[in-house]
């Protein structure tokens, strides 16, 4: 029998989905008590088959309502979906096929999600039809269609990774890529290659039986003349180690595997690296253009938010991205997870060749020996110790070899021994370098990096200032500094003239060097003969730019970086005179300006001069909020009487998420250091972090925004006026409280604001608050003890204390 739902029942949940997602009801019921009378439809067996219904053939109910129905029918499929009788079950599954390809990108990415949830739940041999369905999706020339059925698609395999492998009957998948091993055609030969791979990284026990024959099968299909054979089989060596199998299956080959290794090491002769950095000898005549720069990312100020909880450093891994995979590098990455894997005992192997190609008079026989040296200075480094002096002083000269890729690839190789001449000096460990008082030797090698900063050859440049990078952010994470303290004024030197010379792609990392080099050293930057050294080139780049120049956001991401970490390493004021200080904020409020006027001419429909660029709107308020957090008070004067506040209201009521990010982190700064200008606009700065906080509102892609929006309201409420405050008080409870008390786990950042916002919120109002405690009492107090032990805490359990008093 079909499932048909009752149209009275349609009704009633079309409107409480309607409450939930406009919280137009809210003043009498909050988005929680919402959720609760959703949460007992449970009950009703067949309660998840209105939602599929509302979902998939909603057709006059708004996007965001079917959206919301699905959103809901997802959760509650992973702990229902299993005990659901077999004729309500195919009915979901109807609907979610149904919704798969719908033209509407949210609603076909939901169904995505609830297929994957489906498929994880009882598998996709229950569900033939979803496979039909996916292969249509596929196959279709419908961009929608083809969208929806990759979106699921991949959802599934992250999601419930083996139900996508097929059942190898009797090995008949091992039997078939056999079979074919020794085709004459080299195009089959690399799909037989690909196949065993993927084999390995799947189901490696699959393969197991088989390995010796196809170790020998690889190392064959290493050598032979096409290089797409030769690189899928290369690939192979990566897998076996990701894939944790037994090192002894491979340790009897490794005589035979690091020759070949580091024979396809070489480069070709007419590689298109090596043809574009010697081409790059020759002067430069010209400025690079857009298509060949790296696409940028602003990186955002979160408050409260730990490592693991964010983008984790986001890294820059753009030359991976940027870069020619070919065997050569295949190769290099197989050596390098090998050395991770066997450690020292690749080195009876491996370093004859090299001490070999480091003399050698080919120039590309050398260089791979460095390359071998960086590949593997992470696994092999305990048996490289009693090399490592006489390994830089061997390199040092290749910093001016006369071809650009040696000079190269030595910058990266010295690079990647930086934890082991810097931090092992500080741990104890005992480097020879370091024992015999040859610590000049790690300085040299810094030296050699600053002098390839300017060199002539702007690849050269790229890989001197990411090893300089390296260095730095290595020196920073292991409280090295002070090893690289009687160096900082020649670096600070290197990196302003890289300022004022680079092209607009290697300025980029100069900007990125000089912010990490910031952090690294803190107060130590902070020395004004150095700060008259670093800024003056800043200032002529943010001067030499118009404010809808996208250039500039790099540049304010620097001086961001540098404001930031001066007043967390030091008390000194961020860049030491008035004037400069008021020279960055007028210059953030100027390019602020130009992108209001952009956005007031784009919404009155007339044509702006330019486009409206949120990204360059967000690193000026990042600059201006990492200013306020390290100037205080002594910003006051600095934004009084500019039309600041209302670009802040502006930026946290955007559609954008890191818009509002930025806006509330800047509002919560202010708040700290100078209220009195936010006072003004404090009732719709209020109301915008509430709505930012709005139950739907608490989705993955506005999570930072929410986070910021949370810890701004609470420093607002603890510098406004008690009549402010009251005015929001059981609205901000009650956000507070949904936060504290959802079973859904959230970030555990905005957790701890949400329960500092509450405490100061309950200092303020306690009378307003104080009745509806017994609501949110335990997750309040489970959400403070995991607070850190400072201020915030305090004012945490200050606020309990006074509702307790009432």
């Amino acid at each position: 029998m079909v499932w048909e739902p009752q149209p009275s029942g349609l009704v009633q949940l079309k409107c409480l989905l309607n409450e939930l997602q406009s919280g137009a009801n809210q003043a009498e019921a909050s988005g929680r008590q919402i959720l609760q009378r959703l949460d007992a439809y449970r009950a009703f067996p067949d309660f998840n088959n209105y939602l599929a219904f509302i979902f998939a053939r909603g057709e006059d109910a708004p996007v965001e309502i079917r959206q919301s129905a699905g959103l809901l029918l997802k959760n509650n499929l992973r702990q229902q979906f299993a005990v659901t009788p077999d004729e309500l079950k195919q009915s979901i599954k109807d609907s979610l096929l149904h919704v798969l390809p719908h033209p509407q990108k949210p609603l076909r990415h939901t169904a995505g999600t609830c297929i994957s949830t489906v498929v994880s739940s009882s598998g996709i041999a229950s569900w033939p039809q979803l496979v039909a369905a996916l292969l249509q999706c596929l196959q279709s020339d419908a961009p929608h269609m083809l969208d929806g059925g990759l979106d699921s698609l991949y959802k599934i395999i992250e999601d419930a990774p083996f139900e996508m492998e097929a059942k190898m009957l009797d090995g008949r998948y091992l039997h078939s890529l056999f079979a074919m091993a020794h085709d004459a055609s080299f195009a089959v030969r690399r799909e037989v290659c690909a196949g065993l791979v993927q084999l390995l990284t799947v189901q490696p026990d699959r393969l197991q039986p088989h390995l010796y024959q196809v170790i020998e099968y690889m190392l064959q299909c290493n050598e032979v003349e096409d290089e797409g054979v030769a690189l899928e089989s290369c690939e192979f060596w990566m897998g076996f180690c990701e894939a944790h199998l037994d090192p002894q299956l491979l340790l009897p080959y490794l005589g035979r595997l690091i020759p070949m290794l580091m024979k396809n090491m070489v480069y070709e002769e007419h590689d298109e690296d090596v043809q574009d950095a010697e081409a790059a000898e020759a002067p430069v005549t010209r400025e690079e253009k857009d298509s060949e720069l790296r696409p940028m990312h602003h990186k955002q100020k979160e408050h409260g938010a730990t490592p693991e909880e964010g983008e984790e450093d986001e890294g820059d891994d753009d030359d991976e991205v940027e870069s020619r995979w070919n065997l050569r590098k295949c190769s290099a990455a197989g050596l390098d997870r090998l050395s991770n894997v066997y450690g020292n005992d690749l080195l009876p192997v491996l370093m004859p060749i090299v001490e070999q190609r480091l003399q050698d008079p080919n120039w590309r026989a050398r260089e791979s020996a460095i390359l071998a040296l960086g590949a593997v200075a992470e696994g092999c480094h305990t048996g490289l110790e009693p090399y490592l002096g006489n390994m830089v002083t061997l390199l040092l000269p290749r910093m001016a070899d006369p071809r650009p890729m040696v000079r190269i690839i030595t910058c990266w190789a010295l690079s990647r021994y930086a934890y082991w001449l810097l931090a092992g000096a500080c741990h104890g460990v005992k480097i020879l370098l370091i024992v015999n008082g040859a610590r000049h030797q790690m300085l040299d090698a810094v030296v050699g990096l600053i002098r390839c900063m300017l060199d002539h050859n702007r690849f050269v440049q790229e890989a001197a200032v990411s090893g300089l990078a390296n260095v730095i952010e290595t020196a920073g994470q292991e409280d090295a500094m002070r090893v690289l303290e009687p160096y900082l004024r020649p670096i600070v030197d290197v990196i302003a003239t890289a300022i004022q010379q680079y092209g607009r792609r290697n300025l980029r990392l100069a900007y990125d060097t000089l912010g990490m080099l910031s952090e690294a050293a803190g107060s130590r930057l902070g020395d004004p003969t150095l700060v008259a050294v670093f800024m003056p080139p800043l200032y002529a780049r943010l001067s030499s730019h118009s404010p809808h120049d996208r250039d500039l956001i790099p540049l304010l991401e620097c001086l961001t970086m540098s404001s930031w970490c001066s007043v967390r390493h030091s008390a000194a004021a961020t860049y030491g005179r008035a004037s400069e200080q008021a020279r960055l904020v007028g210059a953030a409020m100027s390019l602020l300006a130009a992108q209001q006027h952009v956005h007031t001419a784009a919404a009155s429909g007339a044509a702006p001069a330019a486009e409206y660029d949120r990204d360059l709107v967000v690193s000026a308020l990042d600059l201006i909020s990492g200013l306020a957090e390290g100037l205080g008070p002594s910003i006051d004067p600095l934004v009084a009487s500019s039309p600041l506040p209302q670009v802040i209201l502006a930026a946290c009521t955007d559609e954008s998420p890191d818009l509002r990010q930025s806006g509330f982190a800047l509002v919560g700064d202010l708040a700290r250091c100078c209220i009195s200008h936010l006072t003004p606009l404090a009732p719709h700065l209020l109301t915008a972090a509430l709505a930012a906080l709005m139950p739907q509102q608490l989705v993955q892609a506005n999570m930072k925004a929410c986070n910021n929006a949370c810890w701004s309201l609470g420093e607002m409420c603890l510098k406004l006026s008690p009549s402010l405050v009251a005015e929001c008080a059981q609205s901000a409870a009650n956000r507070m409280a949904y936060i504290l008390a959802l079973p859904v786990r959230l970030p555990r950042s905005l957790v701890e604001n949400a329960a500092i916002a509450l405490g100061r919120l309950s200092m303020m109002a306690p009378a307003l608050v104080a009745p509806h405690l017994p609501h949110f009492f335990v997750p309040w107090c489970q959400a403070l003890r995991s607070v850190r032990d400072d201020v915030e805490k305090e004012h945490g359990f200050l606020g309990l204390c006074a509702l307790l008093r009432h």
